[in-house]
């Protein structure tokens, strides 16, 4: 049985270097799909904590604002992702 191992790395250089497996699928259409997902969906939470930044540049930030800013910081904790496939072949 083959596998498709979705790894992403966070292209930082030296120790602040950062690789960790993020999904596997049992096919590569299904891994490609799911990284032009992630691609897209880190895209728009970004551009949603730009525009929380120029809101507090005009005025201070609600409470549902400011969470939902520490809420998309939290999961996109990195400036840049760098995804990749890795073909395993595993024993059933």
């Amino acid at each position: 049985m083959t596998i498709y191992m979705v790894i992403a790395n966070n292209r930082e250089a030296y120790e602040d270097y950062a690789e960790w497996n993020e999904a596997a699928f049992s096919s590569r259409k299904s891994a490609e799909d799911y990284i032009k997902n992630q691609i897209e969906e880190r895209s728009r939470d970004i551009h949603r904590m730009y525009e929380i930044e120029a809101i507090e540049h005009d005025r201070k930030l609600t409470d549902d604002e400011n969470a939902e800013y520490q809420e998309l910081n939290y999961k996109w904790p990195y400036y840049s992702i760098d995804y990749k496939i890795r073909t395993f072949d595993v024993l059933e």
